[in-house]
């Protein structure tokens, strides 16, 4: 049996994610194709995006300091992209106007948008001393 990350090819009979979802699916095979999808790391049944995080009055120490606190937090960054314990972030850094944009653009399934916002604000907050 092959399987795919949009659903399960089972003796030419192709099973969608929405009939694992619905429950149509019994039995071993249902097991087999929910095991298969768990162990891939990469697999999120709603992969979506989170709404764009904008964040004015980040002066330079400020960004600063935000980078350097998420790099020991394990924070990996590649131009525009960051990763960080799972989640994946485009985020672009407007000295001029000191404003910072953080958009999540992947996550784990038990991460909500407004836990991903919360932190990044909260870390924002710590990085300009507490304010």
């Amino acid at each position: 049996m092959g399987i795919t990350k949009d659903g399960a090819a089972c003796g030419g009979l192709f099973v969608s994610e929405a009939v694992v979802s619905a429950g149509r699916l019994k039995g071993s095979f249902k097991d087999e194709l929910l095991r298969a999808l768990w162990q891939d790391p990469n697999y999120e049944v709603h992969q979506m995006s989170c709404e764009e995080i904008t964040i004015e009055a980040v002066d330079p120490g400020v960004h600063a300091r935000l980078l350097s606190a998420a790099t020991v937090a394990g924070a990996q960054f590649d131009g525009t992209k960051a990763t960080i314990h799972g989640l994946e972030f485009d985020w672009s850094y407007d000295a001029e106007t000191q404003t910072l944009h953080v958009t999540c653009t992947k996550k784990p399934f038990w991460a909500n948008c407004g836990e991903v916002e919360s932190k990044v604000r909260e870390l924002v907050k710590n990085a300009k001393g507490g304010i």
